[in-house]
């Protein structure tokens, strides 16, 4: 069981959705699936210079409370704003929680 203590932040976890546009195309957005507690470690960083602008990137392992309804092409919003995307998820133990490992870049 994970210990109700270490989910100390609140994150945003969003699911792609499409409609259809006015003029028969489709919009593609996000709609928030739950708001949820986690435990947010920074795995990595680097920044990177492309056509003279400086770009940082960074690897998160976002843990939460488990979920069957999470996949990989959604997304997190951590609580200082911040946009991440699900890479891979581990499960933790038997169903006990999911670990997100999530790409995070900030442009």
């Amino acid at each position: 069981m994970i210990a109700a203590g270490k989910l100390d932040r609140r994150v945003q976890l969003q699911a792609p959705t499409v409609s259809a546009g006015t003029l028969g195309g489709v919009a593609a957005s996000w709609a928030t699936a739950a708001t949820v507690w986690a435990q947010v470690r920074a795995l990595s960083g680097r920044e990177t210079a492309i056509a003279q602008q400086v770009h940082s990137q960074s690897t998160l392992a976002v843990t939460v409370r488990y979920r069957a309804d999470v996949r990989t092409d959604w997304r997190v919003i951590l609580d200082d704003g911040r946009v991440a995307r699900i890479v891979w998820i581990d499960v933790i133990g038997r169903k006990e929680g999911l670990t997100l490992i999530c790409e995070a870049v900030d442009v």
